[in-house]
């Protein structure tokens, strides 16, 4: 049996947000909180026999 080769991809989110009153680090907390869900609900192998090996995340501000 072959040996299963490791795939390594990248999603990349950008978010323009006009917050209202709303604080940076609210709307960053957000998309964290956004990618842990999406982990713990199986998001990323879904029905699949994939399984996640690793995964990191950072929520960053860019330039406007």
């Amino acid at each position: 049996m072959a040996k299963n080769k490791m795939i390594k991809l990248r999603l990349t989110l950008d978010v323009d947000y006009v917050p209202h009153g709303v604080s940076k680090a609210s709307l960053k907390n957000l998309l964290y909180n956004l990618v842990h869900r999406g982990l713990g609900d199986g998001m990323l192998t879904c029905e699949t026999d994939a399984e996640v090996d690793s995964w990191c995340n950072r929520v960053e501000e860019r330039e406007a």
